[in-house]
């Protein structure tokens, strides 16, 4: 049950450096040479504590039942994209978000 907490955690982290790193370029408009800001630096942060936890994750499960779980990404990228970017969610991408969550849950019981 911890793993599988830890694999949430991890990737929840990597939604959360997307969501970083997508501020991040928006905060650089475009100049390349001030790519790295503070967005930017905690969205590498992030997938490296993302990394991390999931190389335990790796090692307690067979990759074939833990890899699927990186799915749940999609929800946390969804919903971050949604309430904190301010991005439109349509009916097909709720569907196709539930239709993985419940693969993952499949994949889970296995």
């Amino acid at each position: 049950m911890v793993v599988y907490l830890l694999a949430l955690v991890s990737v929840a982290l990597g939604a959360a450096a997307q969501l970083l790193l997508k501020m991040g370029v928006a905060a650089a408009d475009g100049v390349w040479l001030r790519l790295m800001n503070w967005p930017m630096a905690g969205g590498v942060a992030c997938y490296g504590l993302s990394l991390l936890l999931w190389l335990r994750v790796l090692a307690a499960f067979p990759l074939s039942k833990a890899y699927p779980l990186v799915g749940l990404g999609y929800v946390f990228t969804l919903l971050l994209g949604h309430f904190l970017l301010g991005e439109a969610v349509g009916a097909s991408r709720v569907v196709g978000v539930l239709l993985i969550v419940v693969g993952v849950a499949i994949v889970a019981q296995s």
